[in-house]
């Protein structure tokens, strides 16, 4: 069985779910009514929509149905062993979430995925490693603020080091992780081997 933790509904995180035939799908409650309500206002709220393929909100429901889907309502420890699904509310969207990886006891052994509340690492600093400001990154549904407190709080569960946060948009992790193409031409960073 494989597990895939969707940080989000957007089209760009969703639209492959058809690539897994087998896989379990993990996603927060809050992210999927807030989609639905959306759907349900109408054509005037269309901007609402922006990030989403309606489609994939559908596939979600026939998941469930195949009982492929895990409905988490906040915080989720150990959904498997060491790694942790935490609440990024009103963030990026209504109920995104975050991936913690803990692979020893220590803070210096534990990995983040951000998800798109942290698009890129200059999204931590700015611009600016000598006098960094956190800069929320666009497309967001949510509040700026809480994405702000939430890339924080993400930042110091890794003891402040950015490069134990792992922006899934960020161009330079394959500067920073060993990397390779595909045969089908994609990019692969592998975190894992550090």
């Amino acid at each position: 069985m494989q597990h895939v933790f969707l940080t989000h509904a957007h089209f760009d995180h969703m639209g492959g779910l058809d690539y897994f035939p087998n896989a379990k799908f993990y996603i927060q409650k809050r992210e999927i009514e807030s989609w639905v309500w959306a759907m349900t206002k109408g054509r005037r709220f269309r901007s609402l929509l922006g990030g989403i393929n309606p489609a994939d909100i559908l596939k979600l429901v026939d998941l469930g149905l195949k009982n492929r889907l895990v409905v988490l309502d906040g915080a989720s420890h150990d959904v498997l062993p060491n790694i942790d699904l935490l609440p990024a509310f009103d963030t990026h969207t209504a109920g995104s979430q975050y991936v913690v990886v803990r692979n020893g006891g220590s803070i210096e052994d534990r990995w983040v995925l951000t998800g798109d509340v942290v698009y890129t690492y200059e999204n931590l600093h700015g611009g600016d490693r000598d006098d960094p400001c956190f800069v929320p990154p666009g497309l967001a549904t949510g509040s700026q603020t809480n994405l702000i407190l939430t890339a924080e709080e993400m930042l110091a569960s890794v003891g402040g080091d950015m490069l134990r946060l792992v922006p899934v948009h960020e161009e330079k992790l394959r500067e920073n992780f060993p990397s390779r193409v595909s045969d089908r031409g994609l990019p692969i960073t592998d975190i894992a081997t550090l």
